[in-house]
């Protein structure tokens, strides 16, 4: 992690490119606050659906103001990209619960207290979603986390017959 700041602060003089707010100006290699300005519009746009490489909106701040963008991005990106993660993931729980799921496995899962994990997690989906809706900058990960997580409490709880997945594993193969 620190050579990453090291090294995004040798090549712009920000600790955190592009946050203009972490970029030293007195440092003689450092990159103007205008740049850090117009790269930081760019990869908001980029992400937001108005930029690729055949097209590029004529007024970029108006785009990505607001929810301008979200019907643009909605059509080009949420129905190519993370519908196709949604279903992966879904078919991903789904084959991980023919597997392993017996009726005693959900007892007391509704019990478990995980408000602030959720809520931390919300937050910064929130925050994916407002400022840079690309998967590769967080959504997947963020996704994820909320279906994985109950996954994991449900089997969690469980207690394993190692012998009887075995012989389960060997007859699939």
């Amino acid at each position: 992690m620190y050579l990453k700041v090291f090294y995004t602060f040798i090549n712009s003089g920000c600790l955190i490119f592009p946050l203009a707010f972490t970029c030293f100006e007195n440092v003689s290699w450092s990159v103007g606050k205008s740049h850090i300005n117009d790269v930081k519009i760019w990869f908001e746009l980029w992400s937001k659906g108005g930029a690729n490489p055949n097209f590029v909106t004529e007024n970029k701040l108006e785009y990505i103001s607001n929810f301008n963008w979200l019907t643009n991005w909605i059509d080009n990106y949420f129905f190519n990209k993370v519908s196709d993660f949604l279903i992966g993931l879904s078919i991903l729980i789904m084959i991980i619960f023919l597997l392993f799921y017996k009726k005693e496995v959900i007892q007391n899962f509704y019990r478990v207290r995980f408000f602030l994990l959720y809520f931390f997690i919300f937050l910064l989906l929130c925050e994916w979603f407002l400022n840079h809706p690309t998967l590769r900058y967080g959504g997947y990960h963020l996704i994820a986390m909320l279906a994985l997580i109950p996954t994991s409490i449900v089997l969690g709880k469980k207690n394993f017959d190692y012998q009887f997945y075995i012989k389960k594993i060997i007859k699939i193969n």
